[in-house]
């Protein structure tokens, strides 16, 4: 298994964001196959495993600059709401025989937009 942990941040002024690859570990272990849906939201990620210039490997997570957070409000009542984050710090778990990752963000209504291709 091949660990990857990133720091996502908005571009002050721009459109989409920004990614930067803070740290790469390789353990023992495998990928979960799971039956959990892509999740329903408007802001997402994707992400593309390649090994030699194909495509092994993808998977959908909510964009982790968007979150939908549920609270108690001042009367007792649970409320929620959504939240932009400036920053974020997130991480990826891919087999080791990957040899690049991409990451595309899409924020609806839009189209996706490439973040980074990320040689390993």
């Amino acid at each position: 298994m091949l660990f990857l942990v990133f720091k996502i941040r908005k571009n002050a002024g721009q459109d989409g964001s920004s990614i930067e690859l803070l740290s790469k570990t390789q353990g023992a272990g495998k990928v979960k196959r799971s039956a959990t849906p892509p999740p329903i939201t408007n802001h997402l990620l994707t992400i593309d495993f390649y090994r030699k210039n194909k495509i092994v490997h993808a998977m959908i997570i909510e964009h982790p600059l968007y979150k939908h957070i549920e609270y108690t409000d001042e009367t007792g009542k649970l409320a929620s709401k959504d939240i932009e984050l400036d920053e974020a710090e997130f991480f990826i778990r891919m087999p080791v025989q990957g040899d690049a990752v991409k990451i595309s963000e899409t924020i609806r209504p839009g189209a996706e937009k490439l973040l980074t291709k990320i040689k390993l």
